[in-house]
Protein backbone atom coordinates (compact mmCIF):
# COMPACT_ATOMS: atom_id res chain seq x y z
CA UNK A 1 0.00 0.00 0.00
CA UNK A 2 0.91 3.46 -1.21
CA UNK A 3 2.21 5.46 2.56
CA UNK A 4 2.49 9.18 2.38
CA UNK A 5 4.63 10.49 5.12
CA UNK A 6 3.77 13.26 7.57
CA UNK A 7 5.51 16.17 5.44
CA UNK A 8 4.00 14.75 2.63
CA UNK A 9 0.43 14.97 4.07
CA UNK A 10 0.87 18.76 5.06
CA UNK A 11 2.28 19.43 1.33
CA UNK A 12 -0.91 17.96 -0.01
CA UNK A 13 -3.18 19.41 2.19
CA UNK A 14 -1.95 22.69 1.78
CA UNK A 15 -2.39 22.11 -2.57
CA UNK A 16 -5.79 20.74 -1.51
CA UNK A 17 -6.56 24.16 0.40
CA UNK A 18 -4.61 26.10 -2.80
CA UNK A 19 -6.54 24.41 -5.01
CA UNK A 20 -9.75 25.18 -3.76
CA UNK A 21 -10.75 21.92 -2.88
CA UNK A 22 -13.27 21.37 0.72
CA UNK A 23 -10.87 19.94 3.58
CA UNK A 24 -13.40 17.08 3.39
CA UNK A 25 -11.82 15.82 0.20
CA UNK A 26 -8.68 13.39 -0.01
CA UNK A 27 -5.53 12.83 -2.44
CA UNK A 28 -6.19 10.19 -5.42
CA UNK A 29 -3.09 8.61 -6.44
CA UNK A 30 -3.27 7.08 -9.87
CA UNK A 31 -1.57 6.62 -13.33
CA UNK A 32 -1.63 9.31 -16.16
CA UNK A 33 -0.53 8.86 -19.44
CA UNK A 34 1.47 11.58 -20.62
CA UNK A 35 3.13 11.30 -23.95
CA UNK A 36 4.59 14.12 -24.70
CA UNK A 37 6.90 14.03 -21.59
CA UNK A 38 7.93 10.72 -21.88
CA UNK A 39 5.02 8.33 -20.66
CA UNK A 40 3.54 7.55 -17.30
CA UNK A 41 3.40 9.76 -14.48
CA UNK A 42 2.24 9.97 -10.79
CA UNK A 43 -1.06 11.68 -11.03
CA UNK A 44 -2.65 13.05 -7.76
CA UNK A 45 -5.86 14.49 -7.71
CA UNK A 46 -8.20 15.78 -5.00
CA UNK A 47 -11.68 14.12 -4.87
CA UNK A 48 -14.66 13.85 -2.37
CA UNK A 49 -14.47 10.04 -2.45
CA UNK A 50 -12.67 7.00 -3.96
CA UNK A 51 -13.09 5.71 -7.32
CA UNK A 52 -14.69 2.11 -7.62
CA UNK A 53 -11.51 -0.51 -6.96
CA UNK A 54 -9.69 2.23 -5.36
CA UNK A 55 -7.57 0.92 -2.18
CA UNK A 56 -8.82 3.49 0.70
CA UNK A 57 -7.08 4.72 4.08
CA UNK A 58 -6.28 7.69 6.05
CA UNK A 59 -2.35 8.24 6.55
CA UNK A 60 -1.42 11.76 8.81
CA UNK A 61 -5.36 12.87 9.08
CA UNK A 62 -5.82 12.88 4.46
CA UNK A 63 -7.97 10.49 2.66
CA UNK A 64 -5.48 8.67 0.71
CA UNK A 65 -7.12 6.45 -2.40
CA UNK A 66 -5.30 4.44 -4.67
CA UNK A 67 -5.94 3.41 -8.46
CA UNK A 68 -5.85 -0.11 -8.75
CA UNK A 69 -3.49 0.01 -11.78
CA UNK A 70 -1.02 2.41 -9.55
CA UNK A 71 -1.77 -0.09 -6.40
CA UNK A 72 -0.65 -3.42 -8.66
CA UNK A 73 2.68 -1.24 -10.50
CA UNK A 74 4.47 -0.05 -7.08
CA UNK A 75 2.77 -1.97 -4.41
CA UNK A 76 5.00 -0.77 -1.50
CA UNK A 77 6.05 2.97 -2.10
CA UNK A 78 5.92 6.17 -0.53
CA UNK A 79 5.03 9.74 -1.00
CA UNK A 80 7.52 11.59 0.95
CA UNK A 81 8.34 16.14 0.45
CA UNK A 82 11.35 17.27 -0.21
CA UNK A 83 12.81 20.62 -0.18
CA UNK A 84 14.07 21.41 -3.96
CA UNK A 85 15.50 24.99 -5.33
CA UNK A 86 13.72 26.28 -1.96
CA UNK A 87 9.89 24.97 -3.02
CA UNK A 88 8.49 21.46 -1.36
CA UNK A 89 8.21 19.03 -4.07
CA UNK A 90 6.86 15.71 -3.37
CA UNK A 91 9.35 12.19 -3.87
CA UNK A 92 7.98 8.90 -4.84
CA UNK A 93 10.60 6.50 -3.34
CA UNK A 94 10.20 2.70 -4.11
CA UNK A 95 10.74 -0.21 -1.16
Amino acid sequence: MLKVTHDAAVALNSARAAAGAPDEFGARFSIANVPEQGGARLAITFVDGPAAGDDITEQEGLNVYVAPELARAIPEATIDAKPVDGETQLVLERA
